[in-house]
């Protein structure tokens, strides 16, 4: 039998209202032991809770009772729901470390023992923590749908066709001579894979545009030396989160910022000026500034108006050339400017700041157009569909193979589809066979 469990489940304390969740078979005898005013099995309601030692009142407030498996754990589950100072905690919370048989709730643990009574898949486990990590509204909407089962659904249906493709397969393979399995049923199948690798193919081209927006869009700022990068990164901020100064090369290393532009995540980097230097250090931040712009989804090139000096060859690959400190130099014309150039900005200037974000948030929204029909968005996600999806394509483009290879890469698809949401369905070909083709006799 499961041990019982409790834990403090809402946020950081001090709070108007706190919820301390017990999980387990002896939810029955903690309501017994701490609130003989309450019934356990009640719904809710308000109820005082005793020390039973000495006998004092803790605290009073709402008794929540969730009997399993109709409750989120799938177990009997009670909810105190105290106010939420940490005195009025910490005595709830030692009432409960008294009690024989409770202990006090690992991370995660309310959620896997939900995975674990099937309360939700792994793709709804996921999508539970990302909607509690979400920061902006798309990320929302992305979390939402997977604790709302869309993933889930999709991959079960895969699963049962394969399983049912499988089975004309196994069946021609294994049963061959019986007079009630039709000859070369699985040629029907060869269709019906063709279109499923392609629902695969159209998941996969869309799960970088949910890591996007699950990690934010990020933004890699670039330039030589005082072109204004940590200016811009503080206005973009609103706050002072680099240090400025007029002397070049006072930023080294890498600098973020995370902003919540147009309900997504965008992630802006500050990075060391890019120049030709025999100091290690400034190299290393450098070399880096480097790295953050090819991992980057767009990179803006600052350069300051003031510098009639040559671009460096970096600024050419940029997504945005921007002029920087635009004050101190006066520009009407793109052609009386050495450069061309998309924006010219000043941080004493809000108004072409504000223009630069619209930029940033019109390329943000371009990123993840079409996010609506996205439902992956993790690593694991995107490796188990790769994985089914090119076992599929062996299925499929293996004429030549015997239909037993074929049958075996189509298991390894169900395999790799089964993992995303935690189960592999073994006994299901046999059944589907006996159901559909009568070979039971």
């Amino acid at each position: 039998m499961a041990e019982t469990i409790y834990a403090l489940s809402s946020g950081g304390l001090p709070s108007g209202v706190a919820i301390i969740r017990i999980s387990g078979p002896d939810c029955h005898d903690v309501i017994e032991c701490i609130c003989p005013e309450f019934e356990f099995g009640k719904p809710i309601g308000l109820s005082g809770i005793f020390d039973p030692e000495q006998g004092n009142l803790v605290d009073k407030g709402l008794i929540l009772t969730f009997v399993g498996p109709h409750s989120f754990t799938g177990e009997d589950i009670v909810e105190f729901h105290v106010h939420g100072g940490r005195a009025v905690v910490d005595a709830v919370l030692a009432l409960l470390e008294k009690i024989d048989g409770l202990r006090h709730a690992e991370p995660g643990e309310f959620t896997y023992r939900a995975f674990e009574n099937g309360k939700l898949d792994l793709t709804q486990v996921e999508g539970l923590a990302d909607l509690i990590a979400s920061e902006s509204e798309a990320q929302r909407k992305l979390a939402i749908e997977a604790v709302g089962g869309r993933p889930r659904a999709l991959l079960e249906k895969w699963l049962y066709q394969l399983v049912s493709m499988r089975s004309l397969i196994e069946a021609e393979i294994d049963f061959v001579d019986e007079e009630d399995i039709p000859g070369s049923v699985s040629d029907q199948v060869w269709s019906q894979l063709e279109i499923m690798i392609g629902e695969l193919d159209q998941h996969l081209a869309s799960v970088n545009t949910g890591q996007i927006i699950k990690n934010g869009f990020r933004v890699t700022l670039l330039g030589k030396p005082n072109a204004g990068k940590s200016t811009l990164l503080n206005c973009l901020a609103g706050r002072d989160v680099a240090i400025v100064t007029d002397i070049p090369g006072t930023t080294r290393d890498l600098l973020e910022v995370r902003l919540n532009l147009g309900g997504q995540v965008i992630i802006v980097t500050d990075t060391a000026g890019i120049h030709k230097t025999d100091d290690l250090i400034e190299k290393e931040g450098v070399k880096r500034a480097h790295q953050s712009a090819e991992t980057s989804d767009m990179t803006i090139w600052l350069h300051a108006a003031d510098d009639k000096l040559s671009m460096v060859n970096d600024a050419t690959a940029a997504d945005l050339l921007v002029i920087s400190k635009a004050d101190k130099v006066v520009l009407i014309e793109t052609t009386k400017f050495p450069i061309d150039y998309d924006l010219a900005i000043s941080s004493l200037n809000e108004e072409s700041i504000e223009k630069l974000v619209n930029r940033i948030s019109q390329a943000a929204g371009q990123s993840v157009s079409g996010s609506e029909d996205i439902l992956f968005s993790r690593q694991r996600q995107k490796e188990g569909l790769l994985a089914a999806y090119n076992a599929l394509c062996k299925a499929k483009n293996g004429v030549t193979e015997p239909l037993e290879v074929r049958a075996e890469n189509m298991r390894i698809a169900s395999d790799s589809l089964g993992k995303l949401i935690g189960r592999v369905d073994v006994e299901d070909i046999l059944g589907r066979i006996f159901s559909e083709f009568c070979v039971g006799k």
